[in-house]
Formats: C-alpha cells, structure tokens, sequence
C-alpha cells in the first residue's frame, strides 16, 4: 500500500510526461487494489482518463474501468465513487456511448461534489463537456461555473485554471470573441507562472480566437507551433 501511495505521487509529478504518468498510475492501482480501495480508484480512474483520452487507447481504458468502479464501490466514499464514474461516463461519450449523457448525469445526482477536493475529477466536468460537443452551450457553461466556484472556494487553482480553458471553447463557439480571449490570457498567464508545461494548449486557444475573429492568415501560425509540443508530451487530448 505505501508503495502504491507513493507511486501515485511520482504519476503526480510525473504529469507533464502522459506516456509516463500513466504507467505510474496503472503501477499504483495494481499495489493499492484490495489493500487501499480509495486510492486504488483514484489511481484507475487517472490510468483510465490518461490512456483512453489523453493517448488515443479508448477501447483498452474502457476495457480497464470495469475494476476501477468495483475499487470505488468497496471503499464505500461518495466523493472517490463520483469521480469514477466521471471517469466511466467520460470514457463512454468519448466513444459515443448513446447513454453516456445519462451515465454521467446519474453521476452528478450522487452527493459530495462540494466536498471534491480536485473538482475537475467530479463528473459535471465531463457531463459540460458532453453538452458542448452537442452544441448545448448554456448547460455547458453553467457546469463548468459550477465546477470553477467549487474549486475557488476550495483553493483548487489547478482546477480553477483548467475550467477556464474549457471556457475558453464555450464562448469561442458562442462567439464571444473577446471573453474567450479573456478567459485564454488568464490561463496562459498561470500556466508561464507556475511553469505548468502546458504550452500546446495556449497555442490550440490562440489559434482558435485568431481564426474566430476573422484572422485566418494568423491563425496557422500558432497551431503550427502547437502541434510538435503536444508530440513532445504524447498529448494526443
């Protein structure tokens, strides 16, 4: 169990280098299972998000995330419980899963999202991200509201500055140029404060804003820019 446990740090640190990340994970959840179901799920689910949307292996995460609910179920915590099957209802939208969107909103009904400690990891996360990918935008962006007052309530920058990435994509679509434009400087900023590593993404936003607003001879530039940084972290998200 401690190995586990400190395996599920090293993934932590580890997080910038996807390929990497996700074996620790997979490691941590084969010594934690049955001994530390808690944090047994907690590392599945990562393994899971990591392999089937990060990696482009959807099918073998799938495959995978059946034990992962079991570990979640046996340690008997709403919270661990609630992002497993985030993770289960993400994986399902993702490969297009007609009950995806009621997977995850049973998900949401379960109790303790204000008690989530990492709320990116609560399924109202991928349940805004379902929305979105259908063009509901209003539902979209009032999860994601949610999420992030969760997470500025409890500290959670990370989550915080996540979720306004997501934003970023919702008003892009809505065709609110400049909140999206608002929304990606804010997480750029962070990103180059704390060196978080993820210099791909600001690209993807910049490419985005640049061609929402008419530039289409500036967007190429950054996307171009983007693309050997997500090669360089295996991000294929």
């Amino acid at each position: 169990s401690l190995r586990g446990r400190l395996t599920v740090v090293r993934a932590d640190v580890e997080k910038s280098d996807i390929e990497a990340a996700s074996r620790f994970y997979g490691e941590a959840f084969a010594d934690l299972a049955g001994r530390d179901p808690a944090r047994a799920a907690q590392a599945g689910a990562r393994w899971c998000l990591n392999v089937g949307i990060l990696l482009g292996r959807l099918d073998e995460a799938r495959s995978r995330i059946g034990p992962v609910i079991a570990q979640a179920r046996a340690a008997s915590n709403p919270v661990v419980l609630r992002q497993t099957l985030a993770a289960a209802g993400h994986l399902a939208a993702a490969a297009g899963d007609p009950g995806a969107g009621e997977q995850l909103r049973e998900a949401v009904r379960l109790p303790g999202f204000t008690d989530t400690p990492f709320p990116y990891e609560a399924p109202e996360t991928p349940l805004a991200f379902w929305h979105l990918f259908r063009g509901e935008l209003d539902p979209a962006r009032d999860l994601l509201q949610a999420v992030l007052d969760v997470a500025e309530r409890q500290g959670s920058q990370e989550t915080a500055e996540a979720i306004k990435g997501h934003l970023v994509e919702v008003e892009w679509r809505a065709g609110n140029w400049d909140t999206a434009a608002a929304y990606a400087a804010r997480t750029g900023q962070w990103d180059r404060e704390t060196s978080y590593g993820q210099d791909e993404t600001q690209a993807y936003f910049d490419s985005l804003i640049e061609a929402g607003r008419g530039n289409p001879g500036r967007a190429p530039e950054p996307a171009a820019a983007g693309v050997p940084q997500a090669h360089a972290q295996a991000d294929r998200g």
